[in-house]
């Protein structure tokens, strides 16, 4: 799951994270968080996933791609863990940080 404006920073996401591996994109600030919410779960309960990852901006509103995911795992039943990606402004990775559901 990405944010909209992490393409628009980071000049390499394609390279460096999307090769081979599908992306939901979203916008916690300007979109509904409960519809990504029930979307990513159905997507979790259909699908057997190698991985989850949530890549965002270190901005404020980003960080709702975070907790979106963990709602989407709870209430998907499944359980793993993903890796939370966090983008400075320059589009560089400033953290990366293994979550636990």
């Amino acid at each position: 799951m990405g944010a909209v404006c992490v393409p628009f920073a980071m000049d390499d996401l394609h390279n460096r994270f999307l090769k081979d591996k599908s992306i939901v994109v979203g916008c916690p600030k300007l979109d509904e968080p409960e519809f990504y919410i029930e979307k990513l779960a159905t997507i979790l309960k259909a699908n057997k996933l190698n991985s989850l990852m949530v890549i965002h901006m270190e901005v404020p509103c980003c960080s709702g791609l975070t907790r979106i995911a963990r709602k989407a795992l709870a209430c998907s039943g499944v359980k793993t863990s993903f890796e939370d990606v966090t983008n400075d402004l320059q589009g560089n990775v400033g953290k990366t940080e293994t979550i636990e559901s």
